[in-house]
């Protein structure tokens, strides 16, 4: 039997997670950041009304974003890759209901949210509440399926953050205004960020942030945090795991622990390509594993797109498969920036063009996004944990309009010494 070369557990594991409301408060140790928690007055909407296509569109474009990321992350790491795009598009989903105009709209186009306007909103709470149910208590002989989802709303202390906000914050995430002193305490409130995510991810995501991406600019850091354990439907026996090898790219082999177990799950093989699903306990939630043909993997890799995606996973029916499945474990970091302004989605982190009006009266932008995903897989089941953080800035200058329409001078000027290099002026731009 061959051996999975490509293990995409993001694909039904991670692609499908949720969020949910994180009510709790700070309080933090003396010396360290001084957070406080206020809440909106409206409570967490638990029946959003959302069509049945609008829902759709939304996971439809899960698919095609992880595809997307998938495709610029592999461009740039060699080795192995895991994210959740469902983390990743929630951050940016809060950042979107802030957001006007153009902003607004390349961030649901690129994270293709396949709805704009206010009916992004309701679709992921309505999701939430959906993938929420996942959770199932431990039985007399089965672990627990933990589904722990949070989301919260990190702003700068005594900032005018506008009530319209924080009433969609709550009532669509579950998200309340925690106030940091950014401006004078600004690593101590990362820290404080970092330690909620560390909390919430069971410390899997551990420095979310890193040094200096915090700073006196800040005005408000937007995090999602996903955290899931759950054992298989049918567990693999740890006395047959053994030594296997498993193919390198472009060859070579290394030794690593196999899983051998015949379980229930789904099957499916197409052109250049065959997988497998198997579903964990109460199999709503599973792990997906898609194997190109040998000597293949590129090829695939390179049409891989959300419609291939969909399909595979449509395939997909019910089957006993005699599994050999590696036990693994890593997590995977990236700044998010540099990625989705080469898929298009520029004017957010732009300071002179970017619109997050809805947040506040002021030139707030999108400084940069920082995520880390987490899985493990063993014998008793699937461990994974995620975590995106975008970081809102505002200018640390006024832009004022400046058009130049008419004779003016020009010059080279070496700032350091002060030196005009070349200095004159232009009377006819067309001669």
């Amino acid at each position: 039997m061959r051996y999975p070369k490509l293990l995409l557990a993001l694909l039904a594991a991670l692609a499908i997670f949720g969020f949910g409301c994180d009510s709790s408060s700070t309080a933090p140790d003396p010396g360290e950041a001084d957070v406080a928690t206020l809440k909106s007055d409206l409570p967490r909407d638990d029946q959003p009304e959302v069509s049945a296509d609008d829902l759709a569109a939304l996971v439809a474009g899960n698919h095609e974003l992880t595809c997307d990321l998938y495709a610029e992350l592999r461009a740039e790491e060699d080795g192995n890759l895991l994210f959740s795009p469902t983390s990743i598009r929630i951050a940016f989903a809060m950042a979107h209901a802030g957001a006007k105009g153009e902003t607004a709209d390349q961030i649901a186009r690129i994270l293709k949210f396949g709805l704009t306007g206010e009916a992004v909103w309701p679709a992921f709470n309505a999701l939430d509440q959906a993938l929420l149910s996942r959770n199932i208590p431990a039985g007399d002989d089965e672990d627990a399926v933990e589904f722990q989802p949070a989301n919260s709303f990190w702003g700068l202390k005594d900032y005018p953050f506008k009530d319209t906000y924080l009433d969609v914050l709550a009532t669509h995430f579950g998200a309340g205004l925690r106030t940091a002193d950014f401006v004078n305490a600004p690593d101590p409130s990362r820290i404080a960020i970092n330690d909620w995510v560390a909390e919430k991810t069971r410390d899997r995501i551990l420095d979310l942030l890193p040094p200096s991406s915090i700073d006196p600019m800040t005005v408000a850091v937007l995090v999602n945090a996903l955290f899931m354990k759950a054992p298989w439907a049918e567990k693999f026996d740890s006395d047959r795991t053994s030594d296997g090898d498993f193919d390198l790219l472009p060859a070579g082999t290394v030794t690593v622990p196999m899983m051998h177990g015949t379980v229930p799950g789904h099957y499916a093989e197409g052109d250049g390509w065959t997988a497998a699903e198997l579903p964990l306990r109460g199999q709503e939630l599973a792990l997906v594993v898609i194997m190109p043909d040998e000597g293949s993997f590129t090829v695939f890799e390179n049409d891989l797109d959300g419609s291939v995606l969909t399909a595979i996973l449509a395939a997909l029916s019910p089957s006993d498969l005699m599994m050999t499945l590696p036990k693994f474990s890593y997590t995977m970091e990236f700044q998010l920036k540099k990625i989705l302004r080469k898929l298009g989605m520029t004017d957010p982190f732009l300071p002179a063009i970017a619109d997050f009006t809805g947040i506040a009266d002021d030139m707030l932008y999108i400084d940069d996004a920082y995520h880390k995903a987490f899985i493990g897989v063993d014998e008793k089941g699937v461990e994974a944990a995620a975590a995106t953080a975008v970081v809102i800035e505002r200018t640390s200058f006024d832009v004022q309009e400046f058009t130049v329409d008419r004779p003016f001078l020009i010059g080279i000027h070496d700032r350091p010494t002060g030196a005009l290099i070349f200095f004159g002026r232009v009377l006819d731009p067309s001669s």
